[in-house]
Formats: structure tokens, C-alpha cells, sequence
């Protein structure tokens, strides 16, 4: 009852993993999937299947309407030996750059925006520093999207593999992956801080294997002078999406035949599979099941 308002994000297999709760009325919502969702010969990470990508709700806020995006990006699976040797580098700055493309053309730039996610990239990274503090990050109208964080303090920031989670796994440090960023044309930030940090009563474990993020604005009225939100020239910016949108095009392209022969290889094998059933079953128990089937396999085959 404290958030009444709620939407769930269904996308592939199990779901895209993106929910939104809100105390105030959800007036509007869009989704976007990634286009390099993972590796699907890596069936193990799920990445391919789950479905990833960018969700959007714009809220009725008494003091006006706001749009509001969170996302769960792409995992990296080889933390133990350091970002240098991460599962996904590719995929994920395509997510990056597919995730800010999305905010600018998809927001209205008169309204507040917050964007939250776990991008499974640190600060300290270089991707972070040229996607985001190197300006990808702001519109056509030159409106940033900065961090909501008030300290440069990585021991702060950490939510994922702390070491007073009890899911932290020996021989990996704390990992700051889990972000809150907001256009300052139109809000304030007033603080930050991570929640759910003490262990569920009678079970003496933590919520989940990341900390919750938090954190508290302030709206700020259109009549209000505006704050100056850092215009970086995003030319340099252009090439580098340009360049890496390049670059990925080919390994996509790749991604995309593979598809087709799963497609193939999938209905093929679904063919003998429901032949073999005919011969045993009567044709209602094999619709029936053909049924489940579709429901099962029709997001990895279309």
C-alpha cells in the first residue's frame, strides 16, 4: 500500500529483471531492448535470454511530471582477475551509448530526469570516464545527466560484493556498479546512500547480493534560475560512439546469423520432437504441449 502504482518489464525468457514502484500515478511507459544482449552460445551467463534492456516511466508528481529510467546492463563473470579481462566490453559500451541515445530522444527535456541502474562498470573505468564524465551522458540541448553521489569515497559507494553482504565472495573487492544520475536543470540533489544493509530479522542474511541506492531531490520550480549543467562539445563524443558503433556492427552481424541458425536448428529439432509425440500420444495432448512450447521457445526463436 505505501506504493501503489507498480509496472513489471517482461522481455525475453524470464524478464528483463527491471520492476518500478511509486507512490505516485505511472501516467506512461516505453521499454527498450539492447541489441547486444550477451553471447547466446554462453547459455550459462543468461545475459542472451533474460532479456536486458531500458525501462521508462513518467510519473505524476504533484509538483510535475517526471521522467524516470532504470536498466540492468550486462554482467562482466571475470571480476576475480579485474575489469581488464571483462566477458562483455563490447556489448556493454553498446548498452551505454544505446542507453543515453535512448533517455535523450525518449525524455522531454522540460521535465525532471533520474536514471538509475546497475551498469556492472566502476567509476574508475575507462568506459565510465568516456561515456559518461566526458559528456555522451546530455540531449541535443546540452543537459547532462551527472551522478547523484555527494563523495568521491569508493568504500561509500560500494554496493555489490560488500564485505558485510553475506553473498560476498572471497577474492573479490567491492565493486561500485550500481548508479543514480539526474539532469540538474531541473532537480537538486540533497544526498545519497546505500539501504538494506542489515540482515532480514530471524534469517541473518542480506537482502540481495547488492546494497539498495538511495537517494532524495529536490524539484525545482521551471521559474527558478536554472543551474548551469557543465556543456561539454560533444563532437570528440560523436566520433567515439560512431567509432565503437562500428566496430561492434560486425561481431552484431555475426550475432545475428548465429540467431538464424539457432532458429533453424530449433524448429528442426522441435519438428522430430512433436513427430515422435504424434506417434505416441493422442493430437490433444500434443497440441496441448506444442501450446507450452511456443509460450517457452518463442522469444529465442523470433
Amino acid at each position: 500500500s505505501k506504493y501503489p502504482y507498480a509496472h513489471r518489464f517482461p522481455n525475453g525468457v524470464v524478464g528483463s529483471g527491471l520492476a518500478v514502484f511509486s507512490r505516485q500515478p505511472i501516467i506512461e511507459l516505453d521499454f527498450h531492448s539492447y541489441g547486444m544482449p550477451g553471447d547466446p552460445l554462453k547459455f550459462y551467463h543468461g545475459d542472451w535470454f533474460a532479456g536486458k534492456g531500458i525501462g521508462k516511466a513518467a510519473i505524476k508528481h504533484p509538483k510535475g511530471t517526471f521522467d524516470f529510467y532504470l536498466t540492468h546492463m550486462v554482467a562482466n563473470y571475470n571480476t576475480y582477475s579485474g575489469y581488464e579481462d571483462d566477458a562483455y566490453p563490447i556489448s556493454r559500451l553498446r548498452q551505454m551509448v544505446e542507453f543515453a541515445k535512448f533517455v535523450d530522444m525518449s525524455s522531454d527535456s522540460s521535465r525532471p530526469v533520474i536514471a538509475v541502474g546497475d551498469l556492472n562498470v566502476e567509476p574508475s573505468s575507462r568506459m565510465y570516464k568516456a561515456v559518461i564524465e566526458r559528456g555522451l551522458f546530455q540531449n541535443s540541448m546540452k543537459q547532462r545527466l551527472i551522478s547523484a553521489w555527494n563523495t568521491t569515497n569508493s568504500e561509500e559507494r560500494a554496493t555489490f560484493n560488500h564485505p558485510s553482504n553475506t553473498y560476498h565472495k572471497r577474492g573479490k573487492r567491492p565493486e561500485e556498479i550500481d548508479h543514480i544520475f539526474y539532469r540538474p536543470n531541473r532537480l537538486e540533489s540533497l544526498g545519497t546512500w546505500r539501504s538494506m544493509t542489515e540482515k532480514i530479522e530471524n534469517l541473518g542474511i542480506s537482502y540481495s547480493d547488492h546494497f539498495a541506492l538511495v537517494a532524495e531531490f529536490r524539484i525545482i520550480d521551471p521559474k527558478e534560475k536554472l543551474t548551469d549543467t557543465d556543456n561539454i562539445g560533444n563532437s570528440d563524443l560523436s566520433q567515439f560512439a560512431s567509432y565503437y558503433y562500428a566496430k561492434t556492427e560486425a561481431y552484431l552481424q555475426k550475432l545475428r546469423s548465429l540467431r538464424k541458425s539457432c532458429q533453424v536448428a530449433t524448429l528442426f529439432l522441435l519438428g522430430i520432437y512433436f513427430g515422435l509425440l504424434s506417434s505416441l500420444l493422442d493430437s490433444s495432448k500434443v497440441i496441448s504441449i506444442y501450446r507450452l512450447a511456443h509460450v517457452v521457445f518463442n522469444p529465442l526463436i523470433i
